[in-house]
């Protein structure tokens, strides 16, 4: 139910607010409309509950570049926000390859290079569209 949470989904589920001022999921889950298309928020939900993961993956076609042990990846993740940016410059530190569905909208991905080839390397933009 909204705004309830089991012991199980405590320990499954993370959100993230960033910058946003919506400290909890319910928050979110909250804003009216106006707020919503208004406001400047962008958070993550992350789960590792395997029926979460498996209803997302039905939904969800993985690219075939991907390596088979791609999929092993145990979390699924969900990022939402207004225009603009929102994370702060920072590394992902996984195992695997990731990989993202674009589903509304448009999304500018800016990869800077590691400090020890910043003086060979370029940053570059990439745009991701729907799709």
């Amino acid at each position: 139910k909204r705004g309830q949470q089991s012991e199980q989904d405590q320990i499954t589920i993370s959100y993230f607010t960033y910058r946003s001022c919506l400290y909890t999921f319910d928050e979110f889950l909250s804003l009216t409309d106006a707020e919503a298309l208004n406001g400047s928020w962008y958070i993550s939900w992350n789960t590792q509950d395997p029926y979460i993961r498996s209803e997302l993956h039905n939904h969800l076609r993985e690219p075939a570049f991907l390596p088979p042990n791609s999929s092993e990846i145990h979390t699924a993740a969900i990022y939402m926000g207004t225009p603009g940016p929102a994370a702060s410059i920072h590394i992902d530190s996984v195992g695997l390859p990731t990989w993202q569905a674009q589903l509304s909208g448009t999304k500018t991905w800016t990869l800077i290079p590691l400090p020890e080839c910043e003086h060979k390397c370029d940053s570059i933009n990439i745009t991701v569209e729907q799709g």
